[in-house]
């Protein structure tokens, strides 16, 4: 994120913020059009999936939850903006941190009074460590289908009721491997032609490589290196933009897991 900002930072201030203005809009767009999608989803089929034992769980909303209201929901939000501690905030998971720290990073990293004979050194240090970063989530991507297949392995092995277990499972994969693809084929498509107006088959061509490891993988991080490898040598994306909008994607578009988490809980 912080090579992606740096890297869009050195266009002009009206261009850098359309950039970021539309991309932001996009991922958050199609987020929501994705979960509003698995919800109805849902609300089809979810008597097909074997009703939970619900002997011992809470018959009311835990107290912690049903006190809050809207405005405090928001003001969490904004505060969660600005973290006491990155450190601590990127061990947590804190997203909303972890992106604010690193655009304002990558802004003034850039706006450093430098002269022009000599480097930017912390510039050329998050650039190698992003490098450093993407070799190593390749490595992970050769070992991920046997470690995956190990966790499932093992998981399965404890469970007695093994036959609803693989029904459920089995229901799960369907839904949500059909409505990714409507996701996919009908928004996805429809932006792409509205945009082009061109067909979207040789771009998902194109593309065929980052969706099977997305599909394989189902990490956004895991897929960055692959992603960025496609769009900057087969789209000839230029590499300012491509780094700034995959990585922010990789952060914060989220249509997988909206689709994906209804259909969970259900």
């Amino acid at each position: 994120m912080i090579v992606g900002c740096a890297s869009i930072s050195g266009a002009t201030h009206h261009t850098a913020g359309k950039i970021a203005i539309r991309a932001i809009a996009f991922y958050m767009g199609t987020t929501i059009l994705a979960a509003m999608e698995s919800l109805t989803w849902m609300f089809f089929f979810q008597n097909i999936f074997t009703k939970a034992d619900t002997a011992g769980a809470p018959a009311t909303i835990p107290d912690v939850i049903q006190g809050r209201d809207i405005s405090e929901s928001i003001m969490n939000i904004f505060r969660s903006l600005v973290p006491s501690n990155i450190f601590a905030a990127a061990a947590n998971g804190d997203i909303l941190a972890i992106i604010s720290f690193a655009l304002l990073t990558g802004v003034f990293i850039v706006r450093l009074p430098i002269a022009p004979d000599q480097r930017n050194v912390i510039l050329d240090f998050f650039f190698q460590l992003n490098s450093v970063l993407l070799s190593s989530i390749k490595f992970v991507v050769r070992a991920a289908p046997v470690c995956v297949f190990s966790m499932i392995a093992g998981e399965f092995a404890h469970r007695p009721n093994f036959g609803k277990v693989l029904h459920d499972l089995g229901a799960v994969i369907v839904i949500v491997i059909v409505a990714l693809i409507i996701h996919a084929g009908v928004v996805y498509s429809s932006i792409y032609w509205f945009v082009t107006k061109k067909s979207p088959i040789p771009h998902y061509i194109t593309m065929l490589p980052a969706v099977l490891t997305a599909f394989g993988t189902s990490s956004s991080a895991v897929t960055f290196p692959v992603t960025l490898q496609v769009v900057e040598e087969k789209l000839k994306v230029s590499p300012a933009i491509s780094k700034f909008v995959l990585s922010l994607g990789t952060t914060i578009n989220m249509d997988g897991p909206a689709i994906g988490l209804p259909v969970d809980i259900v």
